[in-house]
């Protein structure tokens, strides 16, 4: 494509990739505790080592390999949408530590969501059929 001054330029692919984390308490299944603070702060720790390349990472295996990916993807310049996932058999994160994640300093690009338990079977149950959409802009 071209841009507005004439040069030629290349259009950025948008990547999307989820992470997910679980915290379930297998000793309370009353699902009347919050997603633990410590778990949205590691979750907010892994996307901060995304977007600098000089921090080291480190997770556990398979979320070291899934970041490295996003971090590659990064680096080529391709622009992912992050979905972080955050379950548990219980209720969202606290208050304070959604205000800790409001001051947090992550991109747009950058959502945290919660599902627990009941989301899960509201999804299993779901009469409605699931629709995957996107859009496409042609420029030239």
């Amino acid at each position: 494509w071209r841009g507005r001054n004439g040069s030629l330029g290349c259009a950025r692919r948008r990547v999307y990739r989820h992470l997910v984390q679980g915290k379930y308490d297998h000793s309370r299944l009353e699902g009347d505790r919050n997603f633990p603070e410590s778990g949205l702060a590691k979750a907010m720790q892994a996307v901060r080592t995304l977007f600098d390349p000089s921090k080291a990472i480190s997770a556990n295996r398979m979320l070291r390999a899934k970041l490295a990916e996003i971090r590659s993807l990064i680096e080529d310049g391709n622009l992912p949408r992050i979905r972080f996932l955050l379950c548990n058999n219980g209720r969202p994160w606290s208050e304070r530590a959604q205000l800790i994640l409001d001051n947090e300093d992550i991109p747009d690009s950058v959502s945290f969501e919660h599902a627990n338990h009941d989301t899960v079977v509201g999804l299993l149950q779901s009469t409605q059929p699931i629709k995957d959409r996107f859009s496409c802009r042609f420029c030239g």
